[in-house]
């Protein structure tokens, strides 16, 4: 339970700031202490604090009937991880052990909100997550001085300005979050206005900017004009400006206000996408459709991505310098994606040597040995789809993979969801849950239809998969359909007798991580082992965690049999997903994080 791990941990836990502003339901809506309805609590509390930990913001839902409580924690963007989990463990505790006046007022509330300067939360027992509700609303007057009153109509543009520029930057960033300045021309001399916008991580763009909108609208209402310094905090978006005082960490996440430059007109990307045309889009991640190029590199096709108008007046190689470079910058993770003077650097020189690129955030597959059987929307089939992905996706949470069935009759569905075995709860949860929204709700135009029975959806590569069918093919142990993934297609740099002993070294690796992974309960195990070349080969198998051990060995062995067959030789970089069992390997790249990585030593390890 959180609780008692807290009062271990804090044996003295400092009670929330006297600046905290609490609001609790005025209603009887209360719980008892050790009630089913605390330990939804404590449960939500942790899986929340561990989402804000890694992304600064999390929501959720824990229990169920009436015990079931919805939850949602942020804390501002420019703080640490450590620092966001420390406030929020201090808070909740402060909250389930009574400590301060505050929560002394809530006790046992079943509706409680908390705010802080530098971290809010909220949890109540109705549901406020769904219509994406900012209330209540904190306001916070932090600098009651007024602007000279020559001067006030002029700061009011400039505040106004900062904030609409932020919301629109915010609401483009995967952190939902950006700080900048701006100048603020005094008749006394020139002096700087601080702004900063935040939403809740798992907004969608359009919702985090309508929220800010409407907070940034009411500003002037709530906090007043002229003011030199004020903040609107709200469960879902906050805003906060001041005046000569610099309140937010520099973190690298500034934009510059209240003028872009460097950027791509909307007619200009209309034009290149073909007004935006569903034909052009590969996958849809947090601010809407991604566009080709992905699927062109990697098939070798890359010369089917420049405009036929072109003819024959470009050099190739610089056009697949400026579509590698495109890929560089799409990457989901910050620290792979290169810097505004990193990608001049590379677009005006030949002598700088670019990696591969890999595959982009978002660019996910869709595999289907579709059978011609259809549902409609909003039918029995479809309500026993989202029950049973809810009830997979809850129990793969904890354990990484989940089957199981609903319904009956025809209406009958079968499920398996899978997350990668070094993944947390959160990081398992969001991507099953964002793989289900795009399996039965996607757009005319994709490559499959939203109404099929029977689909196989991979996502972001090997972190999350999902199917579901109206045929039973949990107990049959089957693999299919399984979808290659070619995830880096240099070939090793050796001799061709060298590049047969590469090859040998990945099956010998992946087999011994395959006797690994049916060793142990999770059915997961990853590895790394030296080459001759002075490379180092890192490998993943998995199977679904409730396999038998004689099948999650067969289905492995199957896939590892049909490697070289599937991925071209000496490839450094691929992977093999199927339904019961995946594969992946790559060269000098460790793609997982696990504290249970082998070191192998299979080099004399003889071929099965």
């Amino acid at each position: 339970m959180l609780a008692a791990l807290l009062i271990l941990l804090l044996s003295s836990p400092p009670s929330p700031a006297t600046g905290d502003r609490w609001f609790c339901s005025d209603g009887n809506a209360t719980y008892t202490p050790n009630s089913t309805y605390m330990s939804s609590l404590d449960s939500l509390a942790g899986s929340l604090i561990a989402g804000a930990t890694k992304l600064h913001s999390a929501t959720g839902t824990a229990g169920t009937g009436a015990d079931r409580v919805y939850g949602a924690v942020l804390c501002r963007g420019d703080t640490s991880g450590a620092d966001c989990g420390r406030r929020l463990r201090e808070a909740f505790d402060g909250i389930v052990n009574v400590n301060g006046a505050g929560a002394a007022v809530c006790a046992l509330h079943r509706d409680v909100a908390l705010y802080d300067e530098l971290y809010h939360l909220r949890f109540s027992d109705q549901d406020f997550l769904s219509n994406f509700s900012n209330s209540p609303e904190w306001i916070d007057v932090t600098n009651l001085n007024l602007v000279p009153a020559a001067d006030a109509e002029r700061f009011e543009e400039v505040v106004g300005e900062l904030l609409g520029a932020l919301a629109d930057a915010a609401a483009r960033q995967p952190e939902r979050y950006a700080a900048d300045e701006a100048l603020w021309p005094s008749r006394e001399r020139d002096r700087k206005v601080y702004g900063l916008v935040q939403c809740t991580r798992d907004m969608p763009p359009e919702r985090c900017r309508a929220c800010l909108d409407g907070v940034i609208a009411e500003r002037r209402e709530k906090i007043g004009g002229g003011e030199m310094g004020g903040a609107i905090h709200g469960v879902r978006c906050s805003l906060r400006y001041e005046t000569d005082t610099q309140f937010f960490a520099t973190t690298g996440k500034f934009i510059t206000t209240p003028h872009y430059s460097n950027t791509y007109s909307p007619p200009t990307i209309a034009d290149a996408t073909n007004s935006f045309s569903a034909n052009n889009t590969l996958g849809e991640g947090g601010f809407g459709p991604v566009y080709k190029a992905w699927g062109m590199w990697k098939d070798g096709r890359w010369y089917e991505f420049i405009d036929q108008s072109f003819g024959d007046g470009y050099e190739p190689g610089e056009m697949m310098r400026c579509l590698v470079v495109a890929l560089m910058c799409v990457q989901e993770k910050a620290v792979e994606r290169p810097t505004m003077s990193d990608v001049v650097a590379m677009l005006s020189s030949d002598d700088i040597t670019l990696p591969e690129p890999r595959q982009p955030a978002y660019s996910h597959e869709l595999c289907s040995d579709y059978n011609g059987a259809m549902y409609m929307p909003n039918n029995t089939y479809r309500s026993n789809l989202i029950s049973l992905a809810a009830t997979l996706i809850a129990n793969a949470t904890e354990l990484h993979s989940a089957t199981g069935m609903a319904g009956t009759g025809p209406d009958k569905i079968y499920g398996a969801v899978f997350c990668r075995g070094d993944s947390d709860g959160f990081y398992c949860r969001k991507p099953l849950t964002e793989a289900l929204d795009a399996a039965i709700n996607s757009r005319n135009g994709d490559s499959y239809s939203p109404q099929n029975k029977k689909v196989a959806y991979y996502y972001n590569q090997d972190q999350a998969q999902i199917h579901f069918s109206n045929q039973d093919f949990i107990s049959s142990f089957r693999n299919v359909p399984e979808c290659t993934v070619n995830t880096n297609l240099n070939a090793v740099t050796a001799s061709l007798a060298k590049q047969y002993e590469f090859e040998d070294l990945v099956t010998k690796v992946l087999r011994a991580l395959t006797d690994a992974a049916v060793s142990r309960a999770e059915r997961y195990a990853v590895g790394r082992q030296k080459f001759e070349t002075g490379q180092t080969v890192y490998g993943l198998v998995q199977c679904m965690r409730g396999m038998p051990s004689k099948q999650c060995m067969d289905c492995l062995d199957g896939i590892i049999s049909d490697r070289q067959s599937k991925i071209r030789t000496a490839q450094m970089g691929a992977a093999i997903l199927g339904v019961w069992c995946t594969l992946r390997y790559e060269t000098d790249t460790q793609f997982f994080t696990d504290t249970k990585m082998l070191l192998l030593d299979v080099l004399k390890r003889p071929i099965e």
